[in-house]
């Protein structure tokens, strides 16, 4: 017996099924790994501007920040895990 399925619906007619397997992730995969693990230091931007204070919990806006800024290296080597 034969089963016919409704095709599926993708957002936008020049995305395929390969576009969404093989989509890159929007944070790469560390930074998604300290999401929530607070921070062993101090992190400081270039303009002496506090990012987090010891203990802070890592979020997305600060991920995000930190990647825009250039120092996202410092707060995955921050994050205790």
């Amino acid at each position: 017996m034969l089963l016919a399925y409704p095709p599926i619906r993708f957002p936008h007619p020049a995305l395929t099924l390969t576009h969404f397997l093989h989509a890159e992730p929007s944070l790469p995969q560390i930074a998604q790994e300290i999401l929530g693990c607070p921070v062993t230091r101090r992190i400081v931007d270039r303009r002496g501007r506090v990012l987090l204070e010891v203990g802070s919990l890592i979020d997305y806006e600060t991920i995000e920040r930190a990647e825009r800024e250039g120092f996202l290296d410092a707060v995955i080597e921050a994050a205790y895990r």
